[in-house]
């Protein structure tokens, strides 16, 4: 029995259970019903729908195959799920489809994205199988990499070095053909020819078949009760016995003329081809034609002589009633199909023909940055998001993949932090009029909210100007030193490092003399200095909230536990405090990874440290947590940029945005 036979015996009986329409409210819901002990159910099928999957492993080359009713993203998501565990390590340009990344959120898989380069005649970015197998052997612990192929302009790279390097290193190989379900029927190789462990292919894409008819195939059949598993947890329970048929009625036609329609739609793209390279607005396209293997049936043309850009292109084609797949600075891209007529192709012809001459203005080149992974896929994608302007992302983590289109290759995935040079080139794409993709309406750009158990304040600095006792005191201490007291850029310098350690540094003392300034300094400080200064604003407001928010807190600071008592007393924030901890005062050398290490052997691992001097950042790195660098206190953006500050934060406002905003 076939799909079609099963819904049309269903269709003549009594209905009393779901769907509300009882299959009679129009053609479009005729073959439309539930899982019922007359029909199959796709996630345990026995009937037709067991038999569809074996037709479309024969058809297509695999050893199991599924049909799929939610589009290739669902296949992609299962090739995933089904070939790693969480904390696995998958391989993926960073051009992958959002499926790709969306499937290691959910399956707490790490990413490590493969880099891309950029063809400077084409203006295309690519992969070279160098970068592939350069980017397997720094990462041994990746169990499957996962390509496309092929992709949206229908090139069809040569994988099988690729796959045979993979399994060489016990690698499994996905493959997102969701452009390529045509391929096999066309003669030409597939992912699964070429020794793919899994791929997927939109039906709809290139065939007959309903949006979003799909499948998913997989080379050892062994694999089947573990993807029925993964589908369960991931599709409808009541999937689509509608796309299902379509899915039947697909394949149906494929294998009875679907080789010979594939032939003449070929044929039929090349002779437009070679009609469009006669005229000089249109040449180029031989240029890409010539630079790459690729699909035949796919039509990829380059418009630049007529002085108009792809998108401007297409919006002309668009107001003609003809509408393209895709349209980038200098191409248009359309999709022809076995359903496409000779009036399309001539309807196209025309359109193009109305366009104007001219040259087009050069494109500018993109920006192909990689941003470094600061947390996990899982961690950025599904945890809190904020938006914020464009101009204050730097130093945070996308919480989705963030880029320019074209090319449309992500500058930041979720995960990875946004650098200045990532805001740059988006701010200068965006001047351009390029379009921004994973930017809300406003431009803003989505952050992961990242929720701190415990924050690490230092203190002089970053929660208060202590600088006036500071310096007086330093001054105290050379005057009795018998030493100049006015080159205050050096004195500032004595802000965050222990005492001893500066003034051996910036005067040159011996340990004898060091220690002699030091009684001098605390001799003026303790009775006067140490009163002198003044909370920066907004701190000690942001430290109430973040406690009653639930936020565990400490300080960890250079100065003095006496005397940072009766600053955090007077303030009233010592009873906020869940540690205080400080140097004892012998130690001569920065003990700040200490101090951070003995915060969060107390008070645990997921902790921010926020300080102003390099001091602070490196204790934060030492110890493997993120550092805020704040920028109102006494170190400058450049040192806390060069000693790897996590974020930059201008004051409280930012702060706050950061770390309770964020929630």
């Amino acid at each position: 029995m076939t799909i079609e036979q099963m819904l049309a015996a269903q269709r003549e009986r009594v209905s009393f259970h779901m769907p509300g329409h009882k299959m009679r409210r129009g053609a479009e819901t005729e073959f439309d019903t539930t899982e019922l002990p007359n029909t199959d159910d796709l996630h345990d099928p026995g009937g037709p729908y067991l038999a569809l999957g074996k037709r479309l492993a024969r058809a297509l080359g695999a050893g199991v195959s599924f049909p799929l009713v939610g589009g290739s993203t669902r296949g992609v998501q299962l090739m995933v799920l089904c070939a790693l565990r969480p904390g696995q390590t998958l391989l993926l340009p960073r051009n992958a489809h959002l499926s790709a990344w969306s499937a290691c959120a959910l399956g707490g898989v790490e990413a490590v994205p493969i880099p891309l380069r950029y063809d400077e005649q084409n203006e295309i970015p690519y992969f070279e199988e160098a970068d592939v197998l350069a980017c397997m052997a720094a990462h041994p612990e990746a169990g499957a990499i996962l390509l496309t192929r092929p992709d949206y302009y229908g090139r069809l790279p040569d994988i099988g070095g690729i796959v045979r390097a993979a399994h060489a290193r016990g690698m499994k190989v996905l493959v997102d053909e969701a452009h390529g379900a045509h391929l096999s029927f066309l003669g030409m190789e597939s992912a699964g020819s070429l020794g793919a462990d899994f791929w997927t292919q939109s039906l709809h894409k290139t065939l007959p078949a309903l949006t979003p008819c799909a499948v998913l195939h997989a080379r050892d059949p062994r694999c089947e009760a573990e993807v029925r598993r993964m589908h369960r947890l991931l599709e409808s329970s009541s999937p689509s016995s509608l796309l299902l048929r379509s899915i039947e009625r697909c394949l149906d036609e494929m294998e009875a003329e679907g080789q010979g329609h594939l032939v003449r739609l070929a044929q039929a793209c090349t002779r437009f081809r070679k009609a469009l390279w006669t005229d000089a607005r249109f040449a180029r396209t031989r240029e890409f034609c010539a630079a790459y293997p690729a699909d035949p049936t796919r039509l990829v043309l380059d418009v630049r002589g007529t002085g108009l850009s792809g998108e401007e292109a297409a919006a002309r084609l668009r107001a003609a009633g003809v509408d393209v797949e895709m349209a980038d600075d200098r191409r248009l891209v359309c999709l022809p199909s076995i359903a496409s007529s000779a009036a399309d192709f001539a309807a196209l012809r025309a359109a193009l023909q109305a366009l104007p001459r001219g040259e087009a203005q050069p494109a500018r080149k993109p920006a192909l940055l990689c941003g470094a992974r600061a947390c996990s896929v899982r961690e950025a994608a599904l945890g809190g998001v904020r938006y914020v302007p464009m101009e204050r992302a730097a130093g945070g983590i996308a919480a989705s993949s963030i880029g320019i289109y074209p090319p449309g290759v992500p500058l930041c995935t979720p995960g990875e932090r946004v650098t200045e040079e990532v805001v740059e080139a988006l701010r200068a794409a965006q001047g351009a009029g390029q379009a921004i993709f994973g930017a809300n309406g406003k431009g803003e750009l989505p952050m992961a909210a990242r929720r701190y158990d415990c924050v690490i304040f230092d203190l002089d600095g970053t929660l208060m100007d202590t600088s006036v006792g500071i310096i007086r005191s330093v001054q105290y201490a050379l005057r009795g030193m018998r030493l100049p007291d006015d080159d205050l850029a050096r004195i500032r310098r004595f802000i965050g490092p222990p005492l001893h350690a500066a003034f051996s540094e910036l005067y040159g003392m011996d340990d004898a003399q060091a220690t002699e300034a030091v009684r001098l300094y605390r001799e003026r400080y303790e009775t006067k200095g140490v009163l002198e200064y003044e909370p920066y604003p907004g701190m000690m407001e942001l430290l109430r909230d973040l406690h009653a928010s639930g936020v565990r807190l400490a300080v960890a600071t250079g100065k003095p536990e006496r005397f940072s008592r009766i600053l955090l007393e007077r303030e009233g924030i010592l009873p906020l405090l869940e540690m205080l901890v400080a140097p004892d005062p012998s130690e001569k050398t920065d003990s700040k990874p200490a101090m951070v290490r003995a915060v969060l052997e107390r008070l645990g691992r997921n902790a921010l440290m926020v300080g102003d001097r390099c001091f602070d950042i490196r204790g934060a790195r030492a110890n493997g947590i993120d550092a805020a660098g704040i920028l109102h206190g006494f170190g400058s953006e450049a040192e806390l940029r060069e000693s790897g500050a996590t974020f930059l934060v201008r004051g409280a406002a930012d702060l706050r945005a950061l770390i309770i905003e964020a929630e």
